[in-house]
């Protein structure tokens, strides 16, 4: 007579592994800080100091100048244009930013940077 054997496959239970804190895109916290400022421009009650020049040429705030002004909050495309406008208004600090950093990319890709540090190290070396 056969010997039937019945196993039954045995099933490995495994935890999903945990997943790990992702960091949010950077689009993502720039859009939540605009939402969040735009939002607070509705709560937190608008105000202006007056300002003296010092004789130094700087700006302060005159002490106990405050002044309440009427609200100004910010609206649904206030917010949605932000960005845009942003970028307009700062072009200037842009486009040196895009500048600077693609002549440091292009300095990087070179390996002038490399060789110079291994310059300095070999005259380091010989002079110790």
């Amino acid at each position: 007579m056969p010997i039937i054997s019945s196993t039954v496959p045995v099933q490995k239970t495994t935890t999903p592994p945990k997943k790990r804190f992702e960091f949010p895109d950077i689009y993502v916290i720039l859009f939540s800080f605009i939402v969040l400022v735009a939002f607070l421009t509705w709560i937190v009650p608008a105000g202006t100091y007056e300002r003296q020049v010092l004789p130094n040429g700087r700006e302060s705030v005159v002490p106990g100048s405050y002044q309440v002004m009427e609200q100004t909050p910010v609206g649904i495309m206030d917010v949605v244009t932000a960005i845009p406008v942003g970028l307009r208004e700062a072009s200037s600090v842009v486009f040196l930013t895009l500048l600077v950093g693609g002549a440091v990319g292009v300095i990087r890709k070179t390996g002038v940077i490399n060789m110079g540090i291994n310059a300095m190290m070999r005259a380091d070396e010989q002079n110790c």
